[in-house]
């Protein structure tokens, strides 16, 4: 800084100066030397203090940057890539009269500027990609694509425009060419293709929307070309002042030319200057390769849009509100699926990113080479350079697969990585360990772009298709241009008013007689003319029409109205939890009969065929064309009229409405009703002008509150200093006048400095006041509880995609090979406001401390004895036997003969989060077999994770965690004191029995409807959740409370003060007091879980109880002495002048949700072959187990040598009947092991840790282990109560029958029995299941593969066909196989690719020989 710069140089000025003459001036160099000395400790101690400033600075930079990230985390887990909302332009009496996506009218405000050669008509949205919020300008984008030749940045080039078939040019007049064109479009719209190929003439193009973070600078970076708009702004901070201007105000650009793009914090350079990054977007198109019919696009049913206008689903496909999306296949033939990689996959792979056609980048990072998933290019590496949203790597990550997705849970995340220096990237470093503990660190360099498709148009012959042969003139601006309406010329009839040819903007050039009628369904943003007169080359006044892009095309006679651009853009709130489980409600609803076998009750329906008809119905009516194109150009208005209104004018009366806005006006009308002619007569009144100015908002980017800081310090003390050698005392005054020169700079310094302190204090105060912003939000939204798992999978609905659930809730999965480890993938979780995403759990059965309060000490969950009468039993036979019947006893819960209860034990397990004192040192949160935090210090994991998010990768081993960091509070108001969030899972023993029937299935009825299971088939998969009942009891009363059975359970469990905590809560001079009834009038220990208390004093509302949560109903809290936990401070005074009082406290608190309840049984130590057990894995003991190649054989060289922790198998193999149940790619059980008991005998046992079924027990069945019963962050939210309650409406239609407004109607097929007729699902998709591998175990580990069905392919097969299809993956394989079928013995392997010499029936097939017969998997 410039003080420490001006202080070294002082210091040698000084020095050569007294060496120069010192005898002479003792006395005068000896008094200097005291003010210099004193002077220089005065300088460095203003150096020191901006020393701190700038690691302040640095501090309050870095925490900037990562409340962006805590923002751009909690959009991606809220939601997908996607639009996200239109300004709104009309309000109304029902929520979804108000515009969201879609208006009334269009779809993300789409319109018509066909009179424009290339101009493709969108207004103003708000959308994410990737977590980024953005909101556009008005777009009107045109139809370029990225460059074929350059890689230069945002080089492009016009799309080529369709031919026009030699059939239709070659006619010899316009009439004739004509009536040829339209049997092209006929043919077009057949999809016939034998007598005229069309797919030649009408070419899709695929446009989409790509944002990037760039390089910040000053100067608008303009994102792509428009006829009218572009960003108004002359930079960057002109457009943010803009854009906070309008949202303060509620008003808007007129021209809607303001965008609200953010900026954010890249980087910064030595943990103190900020790097800054401007987010920017653009809209391109792409021609695509082959053509693709439209009978690959279905509409989505928006019943908000339905509903507003009162159409049908057909009606909707037929205007601007339809929105479509493509088939995963590529055919005409629809099924609701999940999938990978799919049709849209591969049009969106054929579109470049920043570095344009030319790009080929792989993306190697973590070290994980990708390749693509495109069945057509398998085994090939990755063009990163292209969109794709699926690749694989080579090896299997932590949950068993290859495959990978970029986005955490965003299924509509497309990336494409680039070089370019205009954009912004980022670096992480990875530490590589070495077997001679040296370390070898890697740097990973990546930029990327990301982008979603935004529809599909198809371009005609009419673009280019001109029989009249009228001049094109180029740009409108250009010279040339300007002569087509130049003296007044407007398009009318008259030689001296129709346009002089054609330019960019004035594109007529298709006959008149092609078209019949009007432009359709006309919008105010339309541009578009009906019929204007332009002259040809030899000055004859030609009628055209429009020859540019619309939405529908006006009427073809003998063909119809035909659709040009069919929007599929996804909408950003289907990545939600509440969104999949509306649009699943939906479902059930609108195809009640379809899916009748799963609802609840049967639906209350009324009679049949009778529905009570809509009171309330607007209709739209339009004037018709005006007659004077010389002054106005022939345009229509709409009037919307009202049932009453009409009621009115039937009565004789008329009524004054106002027109819609048409060609930039207006009217007011009389209308009346025309009895004879049976129509409306309307009468201008006036003419009349209106401006509409709409309110919106836009957030203010964090990022800008550096740059303030970084202004601040932009200051120097003193110029250099110039010094004469040859008088000694001269010298010396010169420096007497520098000393006070420069002692008049420090002050003034010191005076600045305090105001630059203030300021930074006030800052750091107002990020800790963002940041509490946040959390609030967060708070109001929803409650404590698991929000999102990484998504696996996509979907033709979104409630296909993982949310909480998916195949499994929260990725649970099985390692009871391993003594002590549960088995859980990663999750995105909220506690108390604070959103977190944790690493892959597999936690371990740990309890906290039952003897001392040392911080995170834990010990081992005791497990349960064995029943003596187990015990007693002579024989390994006898033993499984009596077993058994413990186990059966604990299934009927009847412990009249066996008291199971003592030796099956209940455990609950639970998620805890609080914030520590920040310190550099990762604290590892819990202990895990297999994962851990893998950074090497706090700021590493948080590069990791913004790196990982930025590229879209994820660690193989999921072992990052996104926990983020706070300011805690302020020290002097200056400076600021960090914390950082933690989590951990561990369990607790529960004191006493709680019988399984006080557990009930949660109705997730997006999982279910995935499925297509009925809730008991539900509870046996591992996708269930369940609840705790209210009280404790067997019978279930639906019921609103406060301390409840769950609140009994969770109190039991102590914070982190361990089991001896206690703390009492006297804060706010209010003590805390139990809310436990056995425990009335005791106070509360704090130092245990709780979410309810109460206090002695009556609040504002007159209640003495209390809930931790302003709004989360299971915050569940526990207070703590812990030093390492951050707390907060309040000071409350009461009284003023001298009876003032003032008091101070401190609290230091964690948070908890309860996650699962796991029954330990006797089999966690039941060993009746007494095999030795020999501790962790990792000893020198441990791994004897498996020397020598060791693997679990049956022969006494294979089999195991005892067992350790991580190869627990214990229990007898005869205890067990069949395989592992519902297995998943993540478990690591195996299925029977060989295992060498004292006396050197091969015992065959099965797995012995806990699962969450046990494999079937003969006379007893399957039982369940693991109960989750966590709560979802979106239940505490509005809309999610909502749709709970319209769920149970539909679902308990019956039971709430007397509460509907109407009848539930029976109409198509509906039965009036109370319910709708099932229509079976003849075609439903069918997961099959081959038997267990039959080469010997040796060779390759007992396994099975599944493979999917579809509804199409199992009627192909049950008709005698086959179908060749790829099994899943497992033991590191996968089996091509052709399946058939066979009445008696079902669906079989009839060949397999590995073995193609087998080709007998039911023969053993492919290389580990599997059984032929397939069995149907049900349940899972």
């Amino acid at each position: 800084m410039a003080g420490s710069i001006k202080y070294f140089i002082f210091y040698a000025i000084i020095n050569l100066s007294l060496t120069w003459n010192k005898g002479a001036c003792d006395d005068s160099i000896l008094g200097l030397k005291e003010e210099i000395g004193s002077l220089l400790q005065e300088l460095k101690k203003s150096n020191d203090f901006v020393n701190v400033m700038n690691k302040q600075l640095g501090a309050l930079s870095r925490q900037v940057m990562l409340q962006q990230l805590f923002i751009e985390e909690r959009i991606r887990s809220e939601g997908q890539s996607g639009i996200k909302q239109i300004r709104n332009r009309a309000g109304g009496t029902k929520s979804y009269y108000s515009n969201s996506h879609v208006g009334r009218r269009s779809l993300a405000a789409i319109h018509d500027h066909s009179n424009s050669i290339r101009t493709v008509g969108m207004g103003e949205l708000i959308a994410v990609l990737n977590g980024v919020e953005f909101r556009t300008r008005h777009n009107d984008y045109r139809l370029y694509m990225p460059s074929r030749t350059s890689r230069g940045y945002h080089v492009t080039e016009e799309i080529p425009f369709p031919d026009v078939p030699p059939e239709v040019t070659s006619r010899s007049n316009v009439t004739e060419q004509v009536e040829e064109m339209v049997q092209w479009f006929k043919a077009w719209k057949s999809g016939k293709y034998e007598k005229r190929d069309y797919r030649k003439y009408f070419k899709p193009v695929l446009c989409y929307l790509e944002g990037t973070w760039t390089r910040s600078t000053r100067n608008i970076d303009e994102p792509f070309k428009s006829d009218r708009h572009f960003v108004d702004a002359s930079s960057w901070f002109d457009l943010q002042e803009k854009i906070r201007f309008t949202s303060y105000t509620g008003r808007k650009d007129n021209l809607e030319n303001f965008a609200y793009l953010p900026t954010t914090i890249m980087e910064t350079v030595n943990e103190t200057t900020a790097v800054f990054a401007q987010w920017n977007y653009r809209i391109l198109c792409h021609p695509l390769k082959t053509y693709i019919h439209w009978n690959r696009l279905r509409m989505v049913d928006d019943l908000g849009s339905r509903l507003v206008s009162h159409h049908t689903y057909e009606e909707q496909i037929k205007t601007r509100g339809a929105r479509f999306q493509v088939n995963p296949r590529n055919t005409y033939k629809w099924k609701d699926q999940r999938y990978y990689f799919n049709f849209l996959d591969r049009l969106m792979s054929e579109i470049p990113g920043k570095d344009n056609y030319p790009v080929n980048l792989t993306d190697d990072a973590f070290d994980q080479r990708a390749y693509t998933m495109n069945p057509q290019k398998k085994g090939q590496v990755l063009n990163a350079g292209y969109y794709h949203r699926w690749y694989k790597v080579l090896e299997k990550g932590a949950m068993g697969v290859q495959n990978r997705h970029r986005g955490f849970s965003d299924p509509n995340l497309f990336m494409a990585r680039t070089t370019q220096e205009k954009v912004a990237g980022l670096t992480i470093t990875r530490i590589h360990a070495r077997k001679k503990k040296a370390r070898q660190c890697e740097d990973y360099s990546q930029k990327w772009s990301y982008a979603i498709p935004l529809e599909i148009i198809y371009l005609t012959p009419l673009n280019k298709w001109n029989p009249y042969n009228l001049t094109y003139k180029g740009i409108a601006e250009s010279d040339l241009g300007k002569t087509v309406n130049a003296n007044g010329r407007n398009g009318g009839v008259r030689k001296e008013k129709a346009f002089n040819g054609t330019n960019s903007k004035q594109y007529y050039i298709t006959p008149e007689e092609f078209f019949s009628g009007t432009e359709n369904q006309k919008d105010a943003a339309d541009t578009t003319r009906a019929s204007v007169g332009v002259l040809d080359p030899t000055g004859k006044v030609r009628h055209v029409r429009a020859s540019g892009t619309r939405i529908f095309l006006p009427n073809i006679p003998g063909v119809g109205i035909l659709r040009q651009r069919y929007p599929i853009f996804p909408i950003h709130a289907e990545g939600s939890t509440v969104w999949k489980e509306l649009e699943a409600t939906q479902d059930f609803l609108m195809q009640s009969n379809t899916h009748a076998r799963l609802f609840r009750e049967k639906l209350a329906t009324g009679e049949a065929g009778k529905s009570t008809p809509e009171k309330n119905t607007d209709t739209i009516f339009w004037t018709g064309s005006s007659r004077r194109p010389e002054i106005v150009p022939n345009h229509v208005h709409e009037v919307t009229l009202t049932t009453d209104d009409i009621a009115l004018l039937k009565s004789g009366k008329t009524v004054s409405k106002t027109t819609s806005t048409t060609e930039g006006h207006q009217h007011e009308m009389m209308i009346g009703w025309n009895k004879e002619r049976n129509w409306l007569s309307g009468k201008l009144t006036k003419k009349n002008h209106k401006d509409f100015f709409g309110a919106f908002s836009a957030t203010m980017n964090l990022g800008t509150l550096a740059l303030l800081c970084a202004t601040m310090l932009a200051s120097s003390t003193a110029s250099l200093i110039n010094y004469a050698y040859d008088d000694p005392v001269a010298d010396i005054a010169a420096l007497r006048q520098e000393i006070a020169a420069l002692t008049d700079d420090l002050k003034q310094s010191k005076e600045e400095s305090k105001k630059v302190n203030t300021r930074l204090g006030a800052l750091t105060r107002q990020m800790m006041l963002q940041q509490l912003f946040v959390e609030e939000r967060l708070r109001s939204e929803g409650q404590s509880g698991v929000k999102q798992t990484r998504n696996g999978v996509g979907g033709t609905k979104s409630y296909q995609h993982n949310s909480h659930v998916g195949k499994r809730i929260v990725a649970i999965h099985d390692h009871s090979n391993n003594i002590r480890t549960v088995g859980m993938g990663e999750f995105i979780g909220v506690l108390n406001g604070v959103e977190f995403r944790t690493r892959h759990n597999d936690y371990r059965l740990y309890m906290p401390s039952g003897n001392t309060s040392e911080y995170h000490k834990t010990e081992d969950i005791p497990f349960p004895d064995i029943p003596p009468a187990v015990a007693s039993k002579g024989s390994v036979t006898e033993q499984v036997k009596e077993m058994v019947e413990w186990f059966k006893a604990w299934k009927n819960e009847d412990h009249s003969v066996r008291d199971y209860r003592k030796y099956f034990r209940p455990v609950l397990c639970y998620l805890e989060g609080t914030w520590t004192k920040n310190s550099k040192n990762i604290d590892e949160p819990f202990e895990s077999d297999r994962h851990f935090v893998d950074a090497s210090s706090w700021f590493d994991l948080q590069e990791k994770i913004r790196f990982t998010s930025y590229t879209g990768r994820k660690d193989n081993l999921e072992n990052f965690a996104y926990l983020p960091t706070t300011i805690m509070e302020t020290v002097n108001e200056t400076t600021a004191v960090f914390a950082q969030w933690n989590y951990r899972i561990v369990c607790h023993p529960l004191k006493d029995y709680l019988p399984v029937n006080r557990l009930r299935i949660v109705d997730d009825l997006a999982s279910r409807l995935t499925w297509k299971r009925t809730v008991e088939e539900q509870l046996k998969t591992r996708a269930a959740r369940f609840q705790v009942n209210p009280r404790d009891s067997n019978v279930w009363r639906e019921s609103m409370g406060r301390f409840g059975f769950l609140d009994k359970l969770m109190s039991e469990i102590p914070g982190k003060d361990n089991y001896p905590a206690n703390v009492v809560d006297g804060a706010l001079g209010q003590e805390a007091y139990s809310m436990d009834p056995e425990k009335d009038g005791q106070k509360l220990n704090a130092g245990y879980y709780h979410r309810w208390y109460k206090v002695m004093e009556k609040g504002a509302m007159g209640v003495q109880t209390r809930h931790r949560g302003f709004s989360d109903p299971n915050l569940f809290v526990a207070m703590t002495k812990q030093p390492t936990v951050a707390g907060v401070k309040l000071n409350v005074c009461k009284g003023k002048g001298k009876k003032k009082k003032c008091t101070k406290y401190e609290q230091k608190v964690s948070y908890a949700i309860p996650l699962e309840i796991i029954y330990l049984t006797p089999l966690n130590k039941w060993n009746p072959h007494n095999l030795t057990y020999k501790g962790d894995q990792k000893s020198v003991d441990g791994k004897t187990v498996t020397a020598n190649g060791r693997n679990g054989g049956k022969t006494k060289t294979k089999a195991y040598d005892g067992v350790n922790s991580r190869i627990y198998y214990i229990t007898p193999n005869e205890f067990f009947a069949g395989t592992e149940t519902h297995v998943d790619a993540a478990d690591t059980t195996k299925g029977s092991v060989g295992v060498l008991d004292p006396t050197k005998e091969v015992r065959m046992v099965r797995a012995s840790g806990t699962r969450i079924f046990l494999p079937n027990i003969p006379g007893v069945g399957i039982l369940r282990q693991r109960y989750p019963i966590m709560p979802i962050h979106v239940e505490g939210s509005t809309a999610w109560k909502e749709i709970q309650a319209v769920g149970d409406f539909l679902m308990e239609s019956n039971t709430h029958a007397r509460l509907f407004r109407e009848k539930l109607s029976g109409e198509n097929g509906g039965s009036t029995d109370g319910g709708p007729t099932p229509t079976p699902e003849v075609n439903a998709d069918i997961n099959l299941r081959t038997g267990d591998s039959q080469i010997k175990p040796t060779v390759v580990a007992r396994h099975h593969h599944e493979v999917l069905l579809g509804k199409d392919n199992v009627t192909m097969v049950k008709s005698g066909g086959n179908v060749t299809m790829v099994t899943s993956e497992n033991n590191g394989h996968q089996h091509t196989v052709t399946i058939k079928w066979h009445k008696k013995r079902g669906f079989y392997i009839a060949l397999c690719a590995s073995t193609p010499q087998i080709t007998r029936a039911f023969a053993n097939k492919c290389r580990d020989r599997h059984p032929a017969i397939l069995t149907v998997v049900t349940n899972e």
